[in-house]
């Protein structure tokens, strides 16, 4: 787009003709100035200079100053981009130019400026035309709206976000007013430049202006605060949007549902899609895959199928990004056989996959283990005519590594050097990561050393993997070595490095010698970011340090190193499980106060904190609110809330059960059992006995143990026993538990004789019979007038020491009992 020159009042182009009258010079008026609208009589041109270059500076001067005089714009436009497009021009940049011609005619300094800042623009010089905008504006000129509209948008297309900020800046110190265009790129610049704080902050200027912000202002700031986790300010925009009757378009709502699907809150998720459908505002793909997306991410794949339904019946064609997001989301949500159901529509269907798509969808085989099924595909792909890459082979690499084949692992590597590929890191990383896992670092040390045979250099990602693999095995001199071999090799260890160190130093309770390398990474320039000093707050919390959790947090604050839901959720469980639920629940509100959104670790973090406490009323409180918040429980959930239900009542115990939107597990179906047969609702376990079985779920020893007590609580002594049997012949051995329980069980229906002979056969196994449990079956023998079977369990408790309570102590407790 070319910038038209606007022209004064008629009277004055023609006046000036008859220039040594003063009349008003070039009528061009791309820049405003306060300065006197009338120039001067023209200067005389300089003294020519006897130096070949200087004469010809002057020249041009000269040409360009009586052109201006003679008001000839077109033919100054001319010979001003001739002469800053020419590689040979006598002047070394623009700015130099403009400062030449000031000096030799100052009276049209503001005009000549006009000029070549609009032929820069129009030439896409934006570089030089950055440096003539500061230049101009230091003589106390301004750029007029036109001219700054194109500017604006040239460095918005150059990605110039921090030159636009500036020179943004620098306008508003004027007092110039700028327009929507201008602060819409401005805002847009602050967010792209990850500055979403002084967007904000340009964004209540505008409106402290009296300037309107546009749609696609909120836009952005909306998609700023989403990216930013603060999801509840990016609402509050939305809502403000509406006020000033501004119309979301397609991309608010792609926006907002993005948002809404990262932080977990799918039931704002639905909600925006509703609106959407309310205000007649039509999907498109964008919209669906990321509806897909937050769907498997929130694990709800059966949501995720309805989606992918109304996609296809809105006549859209699943793209390849598409097809990645469903592969990926299977295989995440542990079904590769719908990936592979996926991949055959898309088959039948004569979709092409290209590479990328088709790694993905080996990826996903590869990660549970579906070598085979990958290989097959793999070779029907190639069959219709696609080109191995590296990427395939490094993924065929990770599968076999996953596996465990390494042999196959080595054959790829090896026939993609028959290919004329070089394996690069990525490759032997696989192997080196797969020997660190299993804990053989000495075969991960002679794969680094096979890398460096072959003239590949070993990466920083592959000296953090080595790291990782000495730290796991508590070998941290190990771990100091291979920092100090980075630094020899030139290799600078990163932020995963020293984070790696740091992690499993915390997990080894090691936090002392943690907060040391976190101090000398610093020194050494390397600065830690929020996941370290979450890694340092969570290894504090674990070890109920909670002040120093908290040091770390106010650390990271005054360090400009803003607390994200990570921390504040690590916090909230270090709280938790140290009793302080109250500092917990303030944390909790803070959450919302700083616009994050609780997800389910806050939640689950505070219910485990209350389930710990035995505060039943609060973790359903919390249960509901979580609900009420759009965020599905998960098993941890069901886990806690059962296990604190089971000792209130069966029906709370059914309620929770019965709402359960998840399949149950093995967890859950145990302590549902354990809430029956702990009430005596024998019938109701049994019925939920079989219904595990229908659903092929194994009980475990856990599951025998309930079952085992519910039916000595009913004094069904013979059922027990053959339960007990039962759980032997499944290849499940009874422990000293299930042992304790039968002794226990023919205890309170006074049958001493009978605990006597589990007790016997307990003591067989070299199990040791609790305590109590131990006491209460001495007071009963006793009491039966078998002193003899009560002398024995008595001796053998005492000589066992068991439990190191002594039995007499034993004893006492039971008759209090």
């Amino acid at each position: 787009m070319v910038t038209r020159f606007r022209l004064v009042s008629r009277s004055s182009r023609y006046a000036t003709v008859k220039l040594s009258k003063s009349a008003s010079l070039c009528s061009c008026r791309l820049f405003s100035t306060s300065s006197d609208a009338t120039h001067p009589e023209p200067e005389s041109a300089p003294p020519s200079n006897p130096t070949t270059g200087d004469g010809e500076r002057h020249e041009e001067l000269r040409n360009l100053r009586v052109l201006l005089q003679q008001n000839r714009i077109e033919t100054a436009r001319g010979a001003l981009t001739s002469l800053v497009r020419s590689g040979s021009a006598p002047f070394t940049s623009p700015k130099e130019l403009f400062s030449a011609f000031s000096l030799s005619s100052p009276s049209l300094k503001n005009d000549f400026s006009y000029l070549l800042f609009s032929v820069l623009i129009q030439s896409n010089m934006i570089p030089e035309a950055t440096d003539l905008f500061f230049a101009v504006r230091n003589e106390g000129i301004t750029p007029s709206s036109d001219s700054l509209t194109l500017f604006f948008d040239h460095l918005g297309k150059m990605k110039q976000f921090r030159v636009t900020i500036n020179v943004f800046l620098n306008l508003l110190e004027s007092n110039y007013r700028p327009s929507k265009f201008m602060y819409g790129k401005s805002v847009y610049a602050a967010v792209k430049s990850s500055d979403l704080g002084k967007g904000l902050e340009l964004f209540n200027r505008m409106k402290h202006d009296r300037i309107s912000p546009t749609v696609f202002i909120y836009n952005v700031l909306i998609d700023g605060l989403c990216k930013n986790g603060r999801v509840n300010d990016a609402e509050k925009l939305f809502d403000e949007m509406l006020q000033r009757r501004l119309v979301p378009t397609l991309i608010t709502y792609n926006t907002l549902i993005d948002g809404y699907c990262k932080s977990g809150n799918l039931d704002k998720t639905f909600k925006v899609r509703e609106r959407m459908r309310g205000d007649g505002v039509d999907p498109n793909l964008v919209t669906f895959n990321t509806l897909l997306k937050g769907m498997f991410n929130a694990r709800m794949v059966e949501d995720a199928e309805s989606v992918l339904k109304e996609m296809k019946d809105r006549g859209f064609v699943p793209d390849a990004f598409t097809l990645s997001i469903l592969f990926d989301g299977y295989s995440s949500n542990e079904k590769a056989e719908a990936a592979l159901g996926v991949y055959e529509e898309a088959v039948d269907s004569g979709v092409k996959m290209n590479a990328y798509t088709c790694s993905i969808l080996l990826n996903a085989l590869c990660k549970e283990g579906k070598i085979e099924k990958a290989e097959e595909i793999l070779g029907m792909e190639m069959g219709k005519g696609l080109v191995m890459n590296e990427v395939i082979y490094n993924t065929m690499v990770d599968g076999c590594c996953r596996k465990g084949d390494l042999i196959g692992a080595r054959m790829k590597i090896e026939e993609m050097e028959k290919q004329g590929m070089k394996p690069n890191h990525l490759a032997y990383n696989c192997l080196v990561k797969r020997f660190c896992e299993l804990g053989e670092m000495e075969n991960a040390e002679q794969e680094v050393s096979k890398m460096k045979l072959k003239g590949v250099s070993p990466s920083v990602e592959t000296y953090n993997i080595l790291i990782g693999g000495y730290g796991r095995k508590g070998e941290f001199d190990k771990c100091f070595d291979i920092l100090k071999e980075m630094e020899t090799n030139g290799t600078m260890p990163n932020v995963v490095s020293y984070g790696n160190l740091i992690n499993c130093l915390c997990k080894g309770s090691k936090l002392l010698e943690a907060e040391i390398v976190k101090r000398d990474m610093e020194d050494r320039g390397v600065s830690p970011n929020v996941r370290i000093y979450n890694m340092l707050i969570d290894g504090c919390c674990s070890k109920g340090k909670i002040e120093d959790a908290f040091r770390f947090s106010e650390e990271m604050l005054t360090k400009g190193i803003d607390l994200n839901l990570v921390t504040y959720n690590t916090l909230i469980n270090g709280l938790s499980m140290n009793g302080k639920l109250a500092e917990a629940e303030d944390l909790f509100l803070e959450i919302s106060r700083k616009g994050f959104v609780p997800d389910i670790y806050t939640y689950n973090s505070l219910i485990s904190g209350y389930e710990h406490a035995g505060n039943v009323q609060r973790c359903i409180a919390l249960y509901e609110m979580m609900k009420g918040s759009g965020i599905k429980p998960n098993l941890k959930t069901y886990h806690l809330l059962i296990g604190l239900c089971t000792k209130e009542s069966v029906e709370l115990t059914e309620k929770i059960f019965g709402e359960m939107s998840l399949e149950p597990d093995l967890i859950v179906y145990n302590g549902v059992l354990h809430c029956y047969a702990m009430h005596g609702e024998m019938d109701k376990a049994l019925k939920m006995q079989n219904h595990m079985m229908e659903k092929g779920i194994d009980l475990d020893k856990t599951s025998y143990n309930s079952l085992i007590m519910g039916q000595l609580k009913r004094g069904k002594l013979s059922e027990a026993k053959s339960l007990f049997e039962e759980m032997k012949a499944r290849g499940l051995d009874p422990e000293a538990d299930t042992y304790n329980i039968m002794v226990k069980g023919h205890c309170e229906k006074k049958d001493y004789m009978g605990a006597y002979d589990w007790y016997r056969e307990m003591q067989e196994k070299g199990l040791r019979v609790d305590a109590c449990i131990g006491g209460e079956l001495v007071t009963g023998l006793r009491e039966e007038w078998k002193s003899k079977e009560a002398h024995t369990v008595s001796s053998e408790m005492n000589g066992d020491k068991l439990d190191d309570v002594p039995v007499e102590e034993a004893l006492s407790a039971t008759k209090k009992l």
